[in-house]
């Protein structure tokens, strides 16, 4: 049993650092900063501010994009007294008809209607609104028979039409069609969500900031940002804003539940299918430029925007971050952000029977918007608390570190509390004295022997030696155990109890055995 415990003592040891008192109000003030910064980060800028401390929970989602065409009054587009609100060819510098001068960066223009714009298939998070279309005319001209070796080397040949293979025609004041954004979320990390975190766009209102432009001769992409409230179930109005990321304000003016509430974004409105907001509003959003001026930009082959196409990206964000919101307690809102990818074409075709074995290869370019429902949803969580304020006790310990590091290496007395660092205890001290005495005592006995002496001198020589030595063992037996590491104890300036006690044992023994180094040396 007594070597089991042996063994687990060896084994099993615990140690204690040894502390010092430094009497240095700089050293103290420098400890104390950064005991101040270390808990001041923690405490009142990530978790009071910040709140790091709260749980992030994912967000997904799924968002719709329709298209309907501009009309008057508000009314519905299929009743056969609604009348659409757009502006004449006359009126559209782009367009060829009702223009004296032609320019070759014009085409001919057609009305087209949101049905005749609206997909077949609707694409999720995404639609595809032309802008300009491109149309060729083709005759079958094979059908695959015993004669031919049921082989084809051409179906269909495109045919000149009014002397042209392709007629091409912009899609008539595209920018003003309106575009309807609805999505809805849901924040968890599995099947199983929380009803209170999940939501949808319909039911929320908002605040708008008008977008800023970009500086002169600036090239990159400028975005906007706007932000709304999704709550889940029937809640009372929630506020949420739209902002821009170049206008730094803290509150914006409220998106309006009317069109023409805005006199930057007149179309924009909150509808109880969701946002509404024309074509061009959403590409101000993306570039703040307008509409005009990203549509009549030039690219390759010369080919202006309207003609070319692109891909709208929209970021819909979902979030309930709120500076000091301790416990997670605010509604999630959402975030979105446009901007204008750096595509240079984007189109789609396809075949439209024309009869006679003929049909019309429409080639369809124009925009490409595309919504990504993603985010986070914070909530309070004891675990997550628990970890940030484990990086307070680790800040608290690396504050520590640094004074040390400052106390050994770069204060004028950094030799003086090196020594203080590692200068052993006052009973160490007293017991080192001791066997330095017996040292030298025992040099004095190993010196060679005179040859007058008598052997009764030698004699008593050897005793004296012998107890020397063995004394020397104790006292060394002694300091090891006040100072090495082997012992369950390494004193501490501020004892305790129970280290005092040793400190009176070793003291005890010290008396003892400097009675015998008095008695050896009086010999």
């Amino acid at each position: 049993m007594g070597q089991l415990t042996e063994f687990l003592d060896t084994f099993l040891t615990y140690k204690s650092p040894r502390y010092a008192d430094v009497h240095d109000w700089r050293l103290g003030l420098a400890y104390r900063i950064f005991q101040v910064v270390g808990l001041g980060y923690v405490v009142f800028w990530a978790v009071v501010y910040k709140c790091d401390h709260l749980r992030r929970d994912p967000v997904s989602g799924y968002a719709r994009v329709d298209i309907s065409t501009p009309v008057k009054d508000g009314c519905f587009e299929a009743d056969a007294t609604c009348k659409l609100d757009l502006r004449s060819f006359a009126e559209l510098p782009y367009c060829i008809q009702g223009k004296a001068q032609v320019t070759a960066q014009q085409r001919i223009c057609e009305f087209r209607d949101a049905y005749a714009l609206s997909p077949q298939t609707p694409m999720p998070n995404s639609l595809f609104v032309p802008s300009f279309v491109n149309r060729m005319l083709q005759r079958k001209v094979c059908e695959p028979s015993a004669g031919s070796g049921w082989r084809c080397e051409q179906t269909y040949v495109t045919q000149a039409e009014e002397g042209k293979y392709q007629h091409g025609a912009f899609v008539a004041d595209i920018e003003r069609y309106r575009l309807l954004i609805s999505h809805s979320y849901e924040a968890s990390d599995s099947m199983n969500a929380d009803p209170e975190f999940m939501g949808r766009s319909e039911s929320t209102l908002g605040e708008l900031s008008p977008a800023a432009r970009p500086p002169p001769g600036s090239w990159k992409p400028w975005h906007s940002h706007i932000q709304g409230v999704a709550p889940s179930g029937p809640r009372p109005h929630i506020r949420a804003h739209v902002h821009h990321a170049l206008r730094e304000v803290d509150e914006d003016p409220e998106i309006p539940s009317y069109e023409g509430g805005n006199t930057d974004f007149g179309t924009l409105y909150h509808s109880p299918w969701g946002d509404m907001l024309s074509l061009g509003d959403l590409i101000k959003l993306a570039d703040p430029r307008g509409a005009e001026a990203v549509l009549s930009e030039r690219g390759e082959n010369d080919l202006s925007r309207r003609e070319r196409g692109g891909v709208i990206a929209i970021s819909i964000e979902y979030t309930n971050e709120r500076s000091f919101d301790i416990l997670g307690l605010e509604p999630p809102r959402y975030r979105v952000s446009a901007r204008l990818l750096p595509m240079q074409w984007l189109y789609q075709s396809h075949a439209v029977p024309a009869g006679n074995d003929t049909r019309h290869i429409e080639a369809y370019q124009g925009f490409l918007i595309h919504a990504n429902v993603h985010g986070h949803i914070r909530r309070f969580e004891w675990l997550s608390l628990l970890q940030v304020l484990a990086t307070a006790l680790v800040l608290l310990t690396v504050a520590g570190m640094l004074t040390d590091a400052a106390m050994a290496y770069t204060t004028e007395l950094a030799q003086r509390y090196e020594l203080i660092r590692q200068q052993p205890n006052k009973t160490v001290q007293e017991l080192r004295s001791l066997v330095g005495q017996l040292q030298d005592e025992e040099g004095r006995l190993l010196l060679p022997a005179d040859a007058n002496a008598s052997p009764e001198l030698e004699h008593e020589e050897g005793a004296d030696s012998s107890r020397n030595q063995e004394l020397l063992a104790v006292l060394r037996s002694i300091e090891k155990k006040l100072n090495g590491p082997e012992h369950h104890f390494v004193r501490n300036e501020a004892a305790d109890s129970a280290g005092a006690h040793f400190e009176n044992l070793a003291s005890g023994l010290l008396d003892r055995a400097a009675g015998r180094v008095a008695a050896s040396l009086a010999a």
